[in-house]
């Protein structure tokens, strides 16, 4: 008689029921159908994500197209879409953080200017929060210098800041800033022709619009 008992230590049913995957999220996704999943998502390919997730090259292709159609599949996707879209955003916010440190960079946070005319580099813990960021070269250069009675060492101290410019043109084109226009030309700089038969007739109908407003707009001048 075959036991089909449940085991205590493992929950999987003893005896004679053949091996497969067991649940192991609150949402009833297999390992296998999670790293199924997690590969899918890479190049929405089932059947190459099939294998990948260690399905057999005989039976990925109803192995996928099974899985695929599973609400609960489906439903795992899409949390790993929004994870990874959420990641993205992520980084992105993070990128664009980075940016305004060096575009909004002050040269005043770094040095300070003594009564004498001389200048001296403030300390890196006395900045502001995450201004350090914004350095690109930190140099120091000592000389020797003569003088009566001997010689004197002269420390110079030199600190570059990242390019502003090119923080700022990138941070102003990311969040639309910039509008970009292109002019559009036919053959030798002149106007491209227009074939009135290929146009339909709302088309028709918008260029007769523009053309009655730009003389109207004419007329009142």
């Amino acid at each position: 008689m075959t036991d089909h008992s449940i085991s205590s230590r493992t929950g999987k049913p003893k005896g004679g029921h053949k091996k497969r995957n067991y649940t192991i999220d609150q949402y009833g996704v297999t390992k296998q159908q999670n790293k199924f999943v997690k590969e899918y998502i890479k190049d929405y390919c089932g059947v190459k994500a099939a294998i990948r997730a260690g399905y057999s090259k005989k039976s990925s292709n109803e192995q996928a197209s099974r899985m695929l159609a599973k609400v609960k599949i489906q439903d795992a996707i899409s949390r790993e879409e929004k994870a990874l879209q959420n990641r993205f955003y992520a980084t992105k916010a993070k990128v664009l953080r980075e940016l305004s440190v060096i575009g909004f960079a002050d040269i005043g946070d770094y040095v300070t200017v003594c009564e004498d005319g001389t200048v001296t580099i403030n300390r890196l813990d006395t900045l502001p929060t995450s201004t350090s960021k914004a350095i690109k070269t930190l140099k120091e250069k000592t000389e020797t210098l003569s003088r009566e009675g001997g010689e004197i060492k002269k420390v110079n101290i030199e600190v570059v800041l990242h390019d502003k410019l090119s923080a700022l043109q990138m941070l102003g084109k990311e969040l639309g800033m910039f509008k970009e226009k292109y002019e559009v030309t036919g053959e030798d700089g002149g106007p491209i022709p227009i074939k009135l038969e290929n146009l339909t007739d709302e088309q028709l109908l918008a260029i007769i619009h523009r053309g009655n407003a730009r003389r109207g707009s004419s007329e009142g001048v």
